[in-house]
Parts: C-alpha cells; sequence; structure tokens
C-alpha cells in the first residue's frame, strides 16, 4: 500500500505532536533547573536542590577538619605517629626545643584536640573554627617561615577546609564582621 496524503498528514501530524512534547518536556526541566529543584547529570534526572549539595560538602569538610585536628591534637598530648628528625641548627628545632619543655605544644595540642571535637561535634561547629583559626595560621607561618614551605600541604588543606566552614557558617559569624557594634548593658 502506498502512502496516501491523509497517511502522510496523519503522520506528520504525530510527529509534531511528539515535537511538541518533547518540547514542552525540555521547557520543564529548564525550569525546573533555574528554580534550582531538579539537577541534570549525565542525562539522569536527579531532584537534588544546590541547599543539599553544599550541605553535603559542608559536612565532608566539617568531618575532614575535625578529624585532622582530633588525630594531631592527640599525637601532640600523646605521640602515637612518628616524626621524623628535625636538623640540629634549623630555626624550628630551635623553636620546638622552647616549646616542647615548657608546656606550650602541650596547650597546643589541647587546643587542636577540643577545636576539632567542636568542629566534629557539628552544632558547635563555629566556636571550633574559632579555636583553630589563630592555630591555623601559626602551623603556615611556622612553615613558610621557619621550614622554608616544606611541610606546607597540610596546613593549606586545613586551611582551605577552614575557609569553606567558616563561609558555610557566615551567618554565625555576622555578629563578629560588623562596624556598628555596641556594648550590651
Amino acid at each position: 500500500m502506498l502512502p496516501t496524503a491523509q497517511t502522510k498528514a496523519w503522520a506528520t501530524s504525530l510527529q509534531r505532536d511528539v515535537i511538541l512534547l518533547h518540547l514542552y518536556r525540555a521547557m520543564r526541566i529548564i525550569t525546573l533547573r533555574v528554580t534550582n529543584r531538579l539537577s541534570v547529570s549525565n542525562g539522569v534526572f536527579h531532584a537534588v536542590a544546590k541547599e543539599t549539595f553544599m550541605k553535603i560538602v559542608t559536612s565532608i569538610c566539617r568531618i575532614l577538619l575535625g578529624l585532622i585536628f582530633v588525630v594531631f591534637g592527640a599525637n601532640i598530648l600523646h605521640p602515637f605517629l612518628p616524626m621524623p628528625p628535625m636538623p640540629p641548627d634549623a630555626p624550628a628545632t630551635h623553636l620546638m626545643n622552647v616549646m616542647g619543655p615548657s608546656g606550650w605544644m602541650t596547650f597546643i595540642g589541647a587546643v587542636q584536640f577540643v577545636g576539632g571535637l567542636l568542629v566534629l561535634i557539628g552544632g558547635t561547629t563555629p566556636l571550633g573554627l574559632v579555636f583553630l583559626g589563630p592555630v591555623l595560621v601559626n602551623i603556615l607561618l611556622f612553615h613558610l617561615r621557619l621550614n622554608g614551605g616544606q611541610g606546607i600541604g597540610m596546613g593549606v588543606f586545613a586551611t582551605v577546609l577552614e575557609v569553606v566552614l567558616i563561609y558555610a557558617y557566615r551567618g554565625n559569624f555576622a555578629g563578629i564582621f560588623t562596624y556598628k557594634a555596641t556594648p550590651t548593658a
């Protein structure tokens, strides 16, 4: 049977309807993407919001930063990880020779351990970040100024995690970053 004008019209009408249906679905997907209610990954549609992604990133950063400082703080308090010997005439060695016997490193280890625990707990993360901020500055300066940049990788990684968490918890720090602060009665 040869296609007639009527069957050709029916086929083009069906094709037009299929095309319109695909256009409608595409517009619906674009609308959902713009309103952050749908994420497209490899052609599969997931109902994943932008907020959910940020929560996952925040949780990963919080757990990593907390574990880093709990482990290394505990290592300062009760050494269980081997530490390579330091060169005898290096400035870092002289600083450690003063800080170790004076008990200063014990204090730093306690601050790292408590700050790491506060970050891990979740509800106290901003307080933990306040504890760990000065420690990170000292870690970076120690490696930059006294070690010539050697061994700074972990400090930079922890600093990036700290900055991401400060951004994620920026609402909790709003009272600190103000120029109209007044004392309470």
